[in-house]
C-alpha cells in the first residue's frame, strides 16, 4: 500500500527535477536554484524528460489511493494529469519540431523574468541574465536540429487531446466536489 506521504516524496522529487531540466520554468514559478542557466532544448533531453514523465506516471498509477484524504487524492489527480499533459504534448503536439516559438520563448523569456521578478538585487540579476544570453546561440542551434517542415495540421487532433485530458481530469476529480453535469459526468 502507497502512502500519501511516499507520493508527496516521489512528486517532490520529479518536481525538483522539472526545476532543474526547465530552469526558465523554475524561476517563473519562484525556484532560483537555476537562474544562470537556460533550458537544455536537445532531443536527447527532451526525450529524457519525455521518459521521466513517464516511469513517474507509471508510478502514480499504481498507487491505490481509495483510503488517502480528498485532498491527498486531488493531488494525485492533478499530479497525474499534469504528466499525461506534458507526455502528450511531447509526443503528439512535438512542439520541440513544429513551433520556433518555443526555442524563442525559452530564450527571450528565461532573460525577462529575470528582469522582471525582483527577488534579488538588479546587479545580481543582471549577471545571471548575461549568463543566460551567452547561452541563447545553443538554444537557437537545438531549434535548428530539432525544427522540421510540416505540412499536414495537428489542430485537430491536439483539440481533442486537450479536451479529453480536461474531460479525464474533471471526471476524476468529480467525486471529491459532487456530480458535476454533463455527458459521461453522471449528471
Amino acid at each position: 500500500m502507497t502512502t500519501a506521504k511516499h507520493f508527496y516524496e516521489r512528486s517532490q522529487v520529479w518536481v525538483d527535477r522539472l526545476m532543474e531540466t526547465s530552469p526558465v520554468t523554475a524561476t517563473q514559478l519562484g525556484d532560483h536554484r537555476y537562474n544562470d542557466r537556460l533550458d537544455d532544448l536537445s532531443l536527447g533531453a527532451l526525450e529524457d524528460r519525455n521518459r521521466e514523465a513517464k516511469e513517474m506516471l507509471a508510478e502514480l498509477d499504481v498507487m491505490s489511493t481509495s483510503d488517502w484524504a480528498s485532498d491527498e487524492q486531488i493531488d494525485h489527480v492533478l499530479m497525474t494529469q499534469l504528466l499525461k499533459s506534458a507526455i502528450r504534448d511531447f509526443e503528439m503536439k512535438r512542439e520541440h519540431q513544429r513551433n520556433p516559438g518555443t526555442y524563442l520563448d525559452v530564450a527571450t523569456g528565461g532573460i525577462v523574468l529575470l528582469l522582471m521578478k525582483e527577488f534579488a538585487p538588479l546587479p545580481d540579476r543582471l549577471k545571471l541574465a548575461l549568463e543566460r544570453t551567452k547561452q541563447i546561440p545553443r538554444v537557437l542551434e537545438e531549434a535548428k536540429r530539432n525544427l522540421i517542415a510540416r505540412g499536414s495540421s495537428h489542430v485537430g487532433r491536439d483539440a481533442y487531446g486537450t479536451s479529453a485530458n480536461g474531460a479525464d481530469a474533471v471526471q476524476h476529480a468529480s467525486p471529491f466536489y459532487g456530480t458535476t453535469s454533463g455527458p459521461g459526468f453522471g449528471g
